[in-house]
């Protein structure tokens, strides 16, 4: 799909959940909005990361948001890792409060409640989308890319080089600190939300951080085999296939 030269894609500064400026970019149909779609958490934290998505949404008259990851404007001293789990969690926290405030927004710019809001999370937006699915009502349908079902098991067990090196550094009783801080806020954890809402969820046959075997222990027993899709693609999930499949279920 073709983006029309017509479509204004506006950055705007709104107040996150942290008190704190966030970045969003804002992708505006010239048509009345069919419903409203908010982009999140990209593992790369830049809402630029959708600037196509935003364009083709919005010249199919979606009201299209992207919005800037918590973790792009940490300060120095804001400590990560299995050694701070309450920051990790706060961070993710953070997320779907963002989210939620981006709704807020896209209502008091248009004037109009929010209608068919649809949420596209990539990474770690699929645990952000997760604690949404559970939690905003104005979230009906979500698209999860690429995203590691259990982040707490993830850390816990993967062969994972960079699982195996973080492990290396904290002891088993922070391990297990960081794992019952966290485990609440699993994408997994909200697998039934999610099954009751309209998802779709795609992950990479390439993506070394995610198998196929947790995919369907931890989303098998809740989403039928149509909804879970994989892709030729890796752990960025930008192919034009990912990106057909999802636009189909928004009926582009």
């Amino acid at each position: 799909m073709s983006t029309r030269a017509t479509v204004k894609i506006e950055a705007h500064e709104i107040c996150g959940a942290d008190g704190e400026n966030m970045r969003v970019l804002l992708a505006s149909p010239s048509a009345k909005p069919r419903g409203v779609v908010i982009f999140c958490h990209p593992a790369t934290g830049s809402c630029d990361t959708f600037r196509k998505d935003l364009g083709e949404l919005a010249d199919a008259d979606w009201l299209a948001l992207a919005l800037e990851a918590p973790f792009c404007r940490l300060p120095p001293t804001f400590l990560r890792g299995l050694a701070h789990p309450e920051n990790e969690r706060t961070l993710l926290l953070l997320g779907a409060r963002n989210a939620r405030l981006a709704l807020d927004f896209v209502e008091t710019t248009t004037g109009r409640a929010t209608q068919r809001g649809v949420l596209v999370g990539r990474n770690y937006g699929v645990t952000v989308g997760g604690i949404l699915a559970a939690t905003e009502p104005r979230l009906g349908t979500f698209v999860l890319q690429g995203g590691i079902p259990s982040l707490t098991e993830f850390w816990r067990t993967s062969s994972h080089p960079v699982a195996a090196r973080a492990r290396a550094t904290v002891s088993k009783g922070q391990l297990s600190r960081y794992i019952e801080t966290l485990r609440d806020l699993d994408a997994s954890a909200h697998a039934a939300q999610l099954a009751a809402k309209r998802t779709l969820m795609q992950f990479g046959t390439h993506d070394d951080w995610i198998t196929a075997a947790d995919v369907a222990m931890h989303f098998g027993p809740y989403l039928p085999e149509e909804q879970i899709k994989w892709y030729d693609d890796n752990h960025d999930m930008t192919s034009a296939a990912v990106r057909t499949d999802y636009q189909r279920m928004l009926d582009l």
